[in-house]
């Protein structure tokens, strides 16, 4: 029918592309359902389906999330571990549990499964059975799995390929019962798009969120090219399609909604209404197809607004077109459809080379829907019309039967591309033929647009990234408010199968030397003033706030629901604050650099309550759109807020409180009582007084971050050397008191059905501008409000440590950056997390440069860990005076080696004690070496104690030096000195008198 007309008309201008893979398995294997990812199989299931069996998953399930169909299992991956679903009847096969989320769906390959996770390691199991085979554990100080592994048969042996959060992509072999690591390879960003093969399987293809696209050699890694930079907001979700010659990456645009720099329009509107004409495509035409001239222009004059990107396969170079012969390039007619955040969703290509995009090609607005395009035609073929192009869906296609979902819950059903047939699964009434698959969502608000995972503090909801209908063994499988609901011709189902209940797992573990934070920590301090250092120029290094790529969330975020929220570090207060705290766990030569910079910082930016856009280098990888360029010199620093937050307080100016805590830091820092005394003058005008205590009560985050400044503020003054504000410090305790008696788990906006855009801070609220100090004051004062709220928190969102998260509340993709920063500060300051928990939950920095919340993370998770100590005790004494000694460390779960080197003039050690250890200290008496190697537990404390006396007559000072050593070769030094036989002076006695 329409297709045929298409395909005669490519066949005569000889462009006909072959099929991408001869044969298609019937299940399907891995998301996209094969190598290729092009989401076809030859499995159709035509005719209207009704429910056989449905089971809601208590653990989360990302929207993204694809369902596996093999070895008649339904294979399901969650925050929780792997469920292995019976597809006939939806019984539990088996559950497969993890400490941490798993990052995408399994791929199953043969009797054996491959999942990632955010516990860094790729698990292989049994598909049948759960049973677990090997794990492979990324090296280094590496991030999460957050793709879903490619495998292909490679020489004989199951292959994978699996990108990393940390950049790097890796290849791995199974040998059977390990896995051997065949290559890996580095980019400049985290890798969130899942890696595809060509059809003879010698070439992966992937993006890095460093905005470039690769092909690798599939055996040996070698590079077989690299794109040029593509103007993408960030690769995330999905995965490239092999389509014959081509390939094609799905992008994301670097826009957000309506809050400059912006243009001004939203997402949508910038395809809609920058055109002109109604029809945004073009004409239909008598054969059914749909002219594209239109789109190809609009790409044209804007090339920058393109979301697919169509790379020839065996160059990297982008295809372009010039339809109209004025030496222009022209780029595939896929306009953008869907939510106005996050990558689009991905291509489908069918058995005849087919491209299929959810495609904004419609005159009216709620016709959108999948249109297909053969490469190189000037027409594409419309196949459905079925919803708004500001709503998503995600479709998938068996044979010659597309199968597709909307958003939230709304519709589904399926239509034939060689026939007019369709077949409707559900149309808002989801709830009514499948009753009680929701219980693990809340919220129905605008036909579920507000639906939520979780009770009414889940900020994790579905009208952002989705999956498709899986069409398997002659039935429909899909997973929809977190359940997975089978779909037959004889399907009767009225009620759902018991939930199946997340398994007991224990707190994750990461073991990591304090010598590897510090190094990590400087890496990231390196990459904001790094290119400063050589030259000393300082203003070069400024850095503008991070471009948060948020829905409707980031116009509220601007002052209804907070202080420019979207702008991320937009207060020069976050800059002092962060290095101030980082800098005393730096090299001595970079930390002079640090304050050199702060100092610069200091004196251009703490006048004003935004350092605006205008100037400074970005903190993104990726290239803002022209509009947005044009717009940044229009906002320089603000010397007052264009709009008013109710959590600040004064003038128009309406400095932010914890400011002060900032300054604190700084002047710490400083270690100078006539510096202190400087910036506590120069700044004590702008603390305001706090707001009434309803407005403290429905934002905690300011009540937070008042608590912070009021600390702040009477620390910097008892540094300047005056006497200590009683009503400053009356503001405090009160403010202290109230949060305490005042805290309140659930937010009082009236939950997700309220629609305030408050729900995407329910999780993070409690825990924005955290300070060691409110932790401890909130342990002692509030513990069991805290720890209950936490606990909920953890369950709703137990993806918050995850930096840009696809999965946010409402119209949104992007969760903000508040969760990982508040959850983990409560975690490390409020719940005191040993270290090894926290390095648990270190994810990969939000940002290519100065990702603040990332260092503090860091340096909060060095202080936790118990120092590298050696003290004497007495530091002085005469020959034969016994001096005890003590060093004292942290066990990270790996090998350490200690050695203690004694000056001469300090005797043969005795006296050895351990803590924390079973192995003994061993000494050289030749050397003079006190050694000791274990593998304590991480977080274990060990303390090793000796005693040796003074042996030498002569006045010395006697220094001993103990280094540590981990298995990562980074070492740790420490020194204790003792004063032999000091001189005694004996000063004369003086006689004043006074007179009279």
């Amino acid at each position: 029918m329409r297709r045929w007309a298409i395909i005669v008309t490519l066949t005569l201008l000889g462009l006909i592309i072959p099929p991408c893979q001869a044969q298609q398995e019937p299940s399907w294997s891995m998301a996209g359902a094969n190598a290729q990812r092009t989401s076809w199989t030859p499995e159709e299931v035509r005719g209207s389906l009704d429910p056989l069996w449905y089971r809601p998953i208590e653990p989360f399930i990302q929207a993204k999330v694809q369902l596996i169909a093999a070895n008649g299992l339904i294979y399901v991956s969650t925050a929780k571990g792997l469920y292995a679903l019976d597809g006939d009847d939806g019984a539990v096969a088996w559950v497969y549990p993890t400490e941490l989320p798993l990052g995408h769906s399994p791929t199953v390959h043969g009797n054996r499964l491959y999942v990632g996770g955010f516990d860094r390691k790729i698990h292989c199991l049994d598909a049948r059975t759960g049973q677990r085979i090997w794990t492979f554990e990324a090296s280094g100080f590496s991030g999460g799995f957050h793709t879903n592994p490619l495998v292909i048969e490679l020489d004989g042996k199951p292959a994978i390929w699996a990108g990393n959060r940390d950049g790097r992509m890796f290849a791995l072999r199974d040998d059977g019962s390990q896995a051997s690591l065949m290559w890996e390879f580095l980019t400049d960003g985290p890798i969130l798009l899942s890696a595809a093969a060509n059809s003879n399987g010698d070439t992966v293809y992937f993006a890095s969120n460093d905005m470039h696209a690769y092909a690798l050699d599939s055996r040996t890694g070698a590079l077989r090219w690299k794109s040029a930079k593509l103007p993408s907001g960030g690769f995330h979700s999905w995965w490239p399609v092999v389509a014959g010659d081509a390939v094609i990456f799905p992008g994301t645009r670097p826009y957000r909604y309506m809050v400059r720099p912006q243009v001004a329009h939203d997402q949508e509107k910038l395809t809609n209404s920058d055109v002109g004409y109604s029809t945004p495509m073009g004409s239909l035409r008598e054969d059914g197809t749909m002219d594209a001239s239109r789109a190809f222009e609009y790409f044209e004059s804007k090339p920058w607004r393109r979301v697919y990107f169509v790379l020839d396969a065996a160059t990297g170079k982008e295809m372009t077109f010039d339809f109209d012969q004025d030496g222009a390039p022209e780029y595939a007619p896929f306009m953008k459809a869907g939510t106005h955040s996050g990558t689009v969703y991905p291509a489908v290509v069918d058995a005849d080379g087919t491209i299929y995009t959810y495609n904004n090609h419609a005159a009216e607005k709620y016709d959108q829907g999948p249109a297909g395009w053969q490469l190189g035609a000037r027409s594409v073929i419309p196949t459905g019309a079925m919803t708004a192009s500001d709503e998503p869906l995600a479709f998938s296609i068996g044979g010659n039967v597309v199968y597709w979902t909307q958003c939230c819950d709304r519709t589904s059903g399926a239509y034939a591309l060689d026939t007019e047939t369709r077949w409707q699964y559900f149309t808002y009434n989801l709830a009514e033929k499948c009753p009680g698959y929701d219980q693990m969502v809340t919220g129905t608000y605008e036909s579920n647009a507000v639906q939520v995972y979780g009770g009414v503090n889940g900020v994790y909801g579905s009208h952002g990234d989705q999956n498709p209908p899986i069409p398997y063994n002659g039935r429909v499988y899909m997973h929809r408010g977190n359940a997975v609901i089978a779909w037959s011709a004889d399907g009767n189902a009225s009620a759902p199968l018991p939930l199946a209940r997340a398994s007991a797992v224990s707190a994750p573990s990461r073991p990591v030397s304090r010598a590897v934070l510090q190094e990590r920590l400087g890496e990231e301090v390196i990459k904001i003033i790094g290119p400063c250092r050589a030259d000393g120029n300082w203003s070069a290094c400024h850095l503008r706030p991070g471009f948060g790529m948020h829905g409707p969330f980031a116009l509220s975020a601007m002052c209804r629901i907070g202080d420019y929220l979207a702008d991320y570090y937009h207060s020069p207060a976050d800059t002092l604050y962060t290095l101030s705290i980082a800098a005393p766990y730096l090299p001595p030569d970079l930390r002079q650099d640090v304050m050199a910079y702060l100092e610069h910082e200091y004196e251009t930016y703490f006048g004003y309550v935004h350092v605006g856009w205008r100037d400074g280098a970005p903190r993104d990888a990726f290239d803002l759109p022209p509009e947005v360029e044009a717009d940044r010199p229009n906002l320089p620093p603000m010397l007052w807020r264009q709009c008013e937050f109710d959590g600040w307080t004064g003038d128009d100016i309406r400095w932010e409180p914890h400011l002060f805590y900032a300054l604190w830091k700084y002047a710490q820092l400083l270690d100078n009582p006539q510096a202190a005394r400087a910036l506590f003058d120069e700044n004590k005008s702008r603390l305001s007084s706090p707001p009434d205590d309803a407005t403290l009560l429905a934002l905690p985050y300011a009540h937070n971050a008042w608590i912070a400044g009021l600390r702040g503020y009477l620390e910097l003054e008892r540094l300047a050397g005056y006497s200590e504000s009683s009503a400053r410090r009356d503001q405090l305790e009160r403010l202290l008191a109230l949060r305490a008696s005042d805290f309140q788990k659930d937010g009082g906006w009236g939950g997700p059905d309220s629609h305030s855009w408050q729900q995407t801070l329910a999780v993070a609220r409690n825990w924005m501008y955290m300070t060691p100090e409110l932790g401890d004051y909130l342990r002692e004062h509030a513990w069991a409000d805290v720890s209950q709220a936490f606990d909920e928190y953890e369950a709703v969102a137990p993806y918050w440590f995850v930096t840009w998260f696809e999965g946010s509340y409402n119209e949104n993709v992007f969760q903000h950056l508040y969760d990982y920063h508040g959850m983990f500060s409560a975690k490390a300051f409020l719940f005191e997390a040993p270290p090894q928990e926290l390095a648990a939950y270190l994810d990969v920095p939000a940002f290519a440069r100065g990702d603040l919340y990332y260092v503090q993370n860091l340096v909060a998770t060095i202080e936790a860990v118990p120092p590298f100590d050696l003290t004497a005790t007495p530091v002085f004494g005469e020959r034969g005076t016994k001096i005890s000694y003590s060093v004292q460390f942290g066990g990270d779960g790996q090998r350490l080696d200690l050695t203690i080197t004694l000056p001469e003039g300090i005797g043969i050690p005795t006296d050895h004690t351990m803590q924390g250890t079973d192995a003994g200290l061993s000494y050289d008496e030749d050397r003079h070496l006190l050694t000791w190697s274990d593998s304590p537990p991480a977080g274990e404390l060990v303390i090793i104690r000796y005693v040796a006396s003074i042996a030498t007559d002569r006045p010395a000072l006697l220094v001993s030096s103990a280094e540590l050593v981990a298995a990562d070769g980074v070492p740790l030094k420490a020194t204790a000195a003792v004063m032999a036989n000091p001189y005694h002076v004996f000063l004369p006695l003086i006689e004043k008198r006074h007179p009279g």
